[in-house]
């Protein structure tokens, strides 16, 4: 009997904080926690899709976008899976990391073997997605404001010259940032500049029509401010007055975007 009551007496011990076992979530745990984010409707893609669907051929875009979430979530699944966080860095790729792990020469006769196997119309996909991701919103804005085919005045400012033509200062001031609902209207001339090194903006001539709109820009408070500081290093500004209206290449760009057999004729190409 007191063996018994020796017995139930006795209470188990009580765990220490050495003792105590943390769980280390598993790849696999892992993954299902952090890929519902990148599922749709959810995190970065479900607000991409959400955006994607207000643009121009939205089919397209959104075929698009499910296409590069696959990729997205694959790439995690394999990278949790393959990941030993005791002995390897996670990998990051940046053109320095990318420099290291893939040669010029794989890439460009990936390349060139894809151009051979290529239908037109999927060259011109390519070509004009290429383009698309160069841009930033507010030039996509742009774009969208300059693709009815309107011109709209453009202004540099260089030095005087008696032989007429002077030094370019700065320039590309241009009343599409008020027509435009941009969110940083200070750098529409940077994006201008961007936009005609990839081709999807011209600039022309002075437009006579457009008068109002050169004698508006010329009275800036950023262009006068400029045409003072120049005055106060003794160099005298003048403003040089051209246009500015949508490419060739950036009108079938949009065409290509707004049609909605553009996303149609992509699919049925193959």
């Amino acid at each position: 009997m007191a063996d018994k009551r020796s017995q139930r007496s006795r209470k188990p011990p009580r765990k220490t904080a050495s003792s105590t076992q943390v769980a280390v979530p598993s790849a696999r745990e892992r993954d299902s926690a952090l890929v519902p984010a990148m599922e749709i409707g959810r995190g970065l893609f479900g607000r991409l899709q959400t955006f994607a669907a207000r643009l121009p051929g939205a089919d397209l875009a959104a075929e698009a976008l499910a296409s590069a979430e696959q990729i997205a979530i694959r790439e995690l699944r394999n990278r949790l899976h393959d990941l030993d966080d005791d002995e390897k860095e996670a990998i990051e790729d940046t053109p320095a990391s990318l420099a290291k792990r893939l040669h010029p020469q794989i890439l460009l006769s990936s390349l060139l073997d894809e151009a051979v196997e290529q239908h037109r119309e999927e060259a011109l996909r390519c070509a004009y997605t290429a383009t698309l991701l160069q841009l930033t919103p507010d030039q996509a804005l742009l774009l969208a404001a300059l693709s009815d085919g309107g011109s709209f005045a453009l202004v540099h400012l260089v030095t005087a010259s008696a032989l007429g033509r002077g030094e370019r200062v700065a320039g590309h001031f241009c009343t599409l940032a008020r027509k435009s609902p941009v969110k940083v209207r200070e750098h529409v001339p940077r994006h201008i500049v961007h936009m005609k090194q990839l081709g999807l903006v011209q600039t022309g001539p002075e437009d006579k029509s457009l008068e109002m709109d050169y004698q508006t820009l010329e009275g800036d408070p950023q262009v006068r401010k400029l045409i003072n500081e120049g005055r106060g290093q003794g160099r005298n500004l003048r403003p040089q007055r051209q246009s500015l209206r949508i490419s060739t290449y950036g009108r079938d760009l949009w065409d290509y975007c707004a049609s909605g057999t553009a996303a149609q004729g992509s699919k049925g190409s193959r």
